[in-house]
């Protein structure tokens, strides 16, 4: 396929940690449709596993962590201007904004130096999923409107990100597509490897994750422990991650005596692969997650799913009763049950396993490069 010559520049403040993740194969994709692609970022600076892409530190600025309470951390990023500059020297066709933060305000206050631009926002879903305070018309509320209403054309992966921009920030849903453009999945094993992998009797569960509080995992543990005994002999838990909750809860795995339960440590995202393929099922009981895309790589191995409501992917990753539930995990009446199903009734399991399989096609890198792409493109192709 022939790349067009057409300046695409993407804004993100943060692409990854010590790796660009899932942020990979999306900034190989778009370079491989258009030649003329960069990324901005503030830090770290990263590149693709085919060093095709490398994303430059043009967004400087301050930074800083804010505990809102227990549930919620959030990271105030506050840029200074001069990325502008870069801007006006490189001059794009395209450039695609990430979420609402900061680096928007500038790139729409200065938009009258580069009028010929158009915008594409991404919005991966309803942020609101969990947390009330987004739902409130505060300052966000009107900054959010601000931006979007300058918007050329938004991008969100599914109905609650529509929901949202819709219903709550009053946008124009023409100038909205809604098509998954980020997903997650761990590279397949090598068969060689999976030979060396020898399933056991016992029905795995998995969780991947930070281990803090926002991500629920006491209560996934505390449901685990009320089981009766009849139940818990045919499980095994593996729990990937690490956070300040850790040393607590493995104290707590110790004290009730739940030897079914591993804790792995964090591990790299390469590793992971080896557990999602011997899972049977994946869990996620967070209290808040925006879209939580271990949902997605859980999908491409095949697992039944145990998802929260408060989970912004909940619905595209978990058709109720094909290939999973989705519980309040602080109902543990509900998560027992949803274990207690999947674990005894070995039918249910892999219908469940079966279809996730088949759900996961939805969410291929190269399905959610190719919707980012025709985004792109349209933009380009509107007069």
């Amino acid at each position: 396929m022939k790349k067009s010559n057409k300046k695409v520049l993407l804004l993100s403040y943060r692409l990854g940690y010590d790796s660009l993740l899932y942020w990979d194969k999306m900034l190989s994709g778009i370079k491989d449709s258009f030649e003329n692609f960069k990324v901005y970022t503030a830090w770290p600076s990263l590149k693709t596993k085919n060093d095709l892409v490398v994303t430059e530190e043009k967004l400087k600025g301050i930074k800083y962590y804010h505990n809102r309470d227990k549930i919620s951390q959030r990271l105030i990023y506050i840029p200074f201007p001069f990325f502008i500059l870069d801007i006006l020297r490189y001059k794009p066709n395209i450039i695609i904004l990430n979420e609402f933060n900061l680096v928007n305000f500038y790139v729409i206050l200065f938009k009258f130096l580069y009028k010929d631009t158009k915008l594409l926002l991404l919005v991966e879903s309803d942020p609101g999923v969990g947390n009330k305070i987004f739902k409130k018309k505060t300052i966000r509320y009107y900054y959010r409107k601000f931006i979007t209403k300058r918007i050329d054309l938004i991008q969100t992966n599914n109905q609650l990100g529509m929901n949202y921009l819709t219903k709550y920030l009053d946008i124009d849903s023409k100038k909205i597509i809604v098509a998954p453009y980020l997903t997650s999945s761990p590279d397949k094993i090598d068969s060689n490897i999976t030979k060396e992998l020898n399933k056991t009797s016992k029905i795995k569960f998995l969780y991947v994750g930070q281990i803090v509080e926002r991500k629920g995992l006491s209560l996934f543990l505390n449901a685990l422990n009320s089981l009766p005994s009849s139940i818990k002999e045919l499980l095994e838990v593996d729990i990937i991650g690490s956070g300040k909750l850790l040393e607590e809860l493995k104290e707590f795995v110790l004290d009730k005596k739940l030897e079914f339960i591993h804790f792995h440590g964090k591990l790299p995202f390469e590793e992971l692969s080896k557990f999602y393929y011997l899972a049977d099922c994946f869990v996620l009981p967070t209290l808040h997650d925006y879209r939580a895309l271990v949902g997605f790589e859980a999908l491409s191995y095949g697992c039944a799913l145990i998802d929260s409501k408060y989970n912004g992917a909940r619905f595209e990753a978990v058709e109720e009763n094909t290939n999973g539930f989705i519980i309040d995990p602080n109902n543990i009446e509900d998560f027992q049950i949803a274990i207690t199903r999947i674990t005894t009734d070995e039918k249910l399991r892999e219908t469940f396993k079966s279809n996730s399989l088949k759900k996961s096609i939805q969410y291929t890198y190269e399905k959610c490069n190719q919707n980012i792409t025709k985004s792109i493109e349209r933009l380009i192709n509107e007069k």
